[in-house]
């Protein structure tokens, strides 16, 4: 009798898997999260993002994060805001597999504080943080993992050089720009979809205007 009832159990789920994986991933356009661990050159932080599929078939989006990192070391205090909008092109958007992989470029503009290495035998000293603002360009190679229609887990990493890196408005040398972020999120549509009919009835029509 138990083996009966953990066979129907299993039978059921993989139903429901079947279902859920035919539905396609994902089925909404647009995406909200929260990353709690950001690691770039600045230091650590957290950060948010929205992300927007641009076409139908959702193998291309716009994503827009913002994230705020701070650097505890001694020899270089200070804190970063970084803003870091880019395009992602998704592989096998439309499959079934739950896990997809994206590539795109990204534009980095960041400002804040913080001292160079020349600083430290400065009157800066190391407990003050002179004003910094630097903008360049990444390629961001990213992982998703749809696990439900409205959850998403993602991992991002970039990177790239420094176009501009100015502290006190001097610029400074080039950089490696470098990144990596952990997200969850959730998925939603920015319109309601059309009801398709049922039992081949033709759709009703829209009511006369005023």
């Amino acid at each position: 009798m138990k083996l009966k009832r953990i066979a129907a159990v299993i039978l059921c789920a993989m139903c429901a898997v079947r279902t859920t994986a035919q539905m396609g991933f994902p089925q909404r356009d647009n995406i909200v999260a929260f990353s709690a661990i950001t690691l770039n050159e600045s230091g650590y932080g957290s950060g948010l993002s929205w992300e927007h599929f641009l076409l139908r078939d959702k193998w291309l989006s716009f994503v827009l994060p913002v994230s705020v990192t701070v650097n505890t070391n001694d020899y270089n205090p200070g804190h970063m805001f970084y803003f870091t909008p880019g395009i992602k092109l998704y592989t096998n958007m439309e499959g079934y597999r739950r896990a997809k992989f994206s590539v795109g470029p990204t534009l980095m503009v960041a400002a804040g504080s913080g001292n160079t290495i020349n600083d430290n035998f400065s009157y800066y000293g190391f407990n003050q943080g002179r004003p910094h603002f630097m903008y360049g360009f990444m390629v961001n190679a990213g992982w998703s993992l749809f696990p439900l229609p409205q959850i998403y887990f993602g991992a991002d990493f970039g990177l790239g050089l420094s176009a501009v890196n100015k502290y006190d408005g001097y610029n400074q040398n080039v950089i490696l720009l470098r990144s990596l972020s952990l997200k969850l999120g959730y998925m939603f549509n920015t319109r309601p979809r059309a009801m398709a009919p049922q039992g081949g009835e033709e759709p009703a029509p829209l009511p006369p205007r005023d």
